[in-house]
């Protein structure tokens, strides 16, 4: 069925298939170069209106897509991102955390991801429970020395521990207490999924592409 619908849409001739995860670019520029946003705000709505097809990873994306860029709501498609079903877990990681409550926040530190309300936020809970530790995984984006800072300054127990390996993170998921998920702007939120299919709780922003 969902070929019949492909193939009606993209017609006999030509294939153009556009994948657009989310358009943060025209939503939050500051998170954004000069030379990148203003690429991206030329060339994003060019290519969204020129595809006979355009993909995204939630229907929320899907609703912007049509809503910002004026594309017809049948040539949007939402297909949504899944799981790795590789149970190989390494619990190395996870074990030398101690036995207290763990927060992860597994996410690259840029300024949308809004590191620093999370660890203001930890600072309310670190009176009730001056056991626990939040965990930071992910590379470093353009707020990682605003983070780094404020982890220096946070009156708990934070291990920022940069990236690691995806039998790491799996393990993480396992020994975590509960998710957060601060971030202001997401076109999917992966980490979301990931910590469902877990079985861990999820405290999110109720923004974007998370609340769905």
């Amino acid at each position: 069925c969902g070929f019949v619908v492909l193939k009606e849409i993209l017609g006999h001739h030509g294939n153009d298939v556009v994948t657009i995860h989310d358009l943060q670019p025209l939503q939050m520029p500051e998170n954004f170069s000069a030379t990148k946003q203003r690429y991206l705000a030329w060339a994003l709505p060019r290519s969204a209106r020129s595809a006979r097809l355009v993909l995204t990873p939630s229907e929320w994306v899907a609703s912007t897509v049509v809503d910002l860029l004026g594309v017809e709501p049948i040539r949007v498609r939402a297909v949504s991102s899944t799981w790795d079903d590789v149970d190989d877990s390494d619990p190395a990681l996870a074990d030398s955390l101690g036995d207290g409550p763990v927060v992860l926040y597994p996410a690259v530190t840029h300024p949308h991801k809004r590191h620093t309300l999370l660890l203001a936020a930890m600072e309310r809970v670190v009176r009730e429970r001056p056991d626990v530790t939040l965990v930071l995984t992910g590379g470093e984006g353009r707020a990682h020395h605003e983070t780094a800072t404020a982890v220096a300054a946070s009156p708990g127990r934070v291990e920022q521990l940069g990236r690691v390996s995806a039998a790491s993170l799996r393990g993480l998921f396992r020994r975590a207490d509960v998710l957060a998920f601060p971030s202001a702007y997401e076109g999917f939120g992966l980490p979301v999924l990931e910590a469902m299919r877990a079985g861990l709780p999820v405290v999110a922003a109720d923004r974007s592409g998370a609340r769905f």
